[in-house]
């Protein structure tokens, strides 16, 4: 079986509402692969890291979830025309 590490963030969001993701920080790999790098990330520190099994569903899923938690949105022109009038008025 393969198992892969993953790390959970939970914190409050605006609203005062508890709410919690989960990010994988590795590929899937051997057992003892997994267990060999949790042992080295938890010496340096890193908090809140499980070994997960692997299941090629589950897994995707939160990968998905983490890449458009971190996907920045594009600007719009309106908004860079914004910026650069803020600065000429400055100027």
């Amino acid at each position: 079986m393969k198992h892969y590490i993953s790390k959970t963030i939970v914190g409050f969001d605006d609203d005062g509402r508890i709410v919690g993701h989960e990010i994988v920080l590795t590929k899937p790999d051997t057992l003892a692969a997994t267990k060999n790098m949790f042992s080295r990330m938890s010496r340096i520190g890193i908090s809140n890291i499980h070994v997960v099994q692997y299941k090629a569903k589950r897994y995707n899923k939160i990968v998905r979830e983490s890449n458009k938690r971190r996907k920045d949105r594009k600007m719009t022109k309106a908004e860079v025309a914004e910026i650069l009038a803020d600065d000429s008025s400055e100027s």
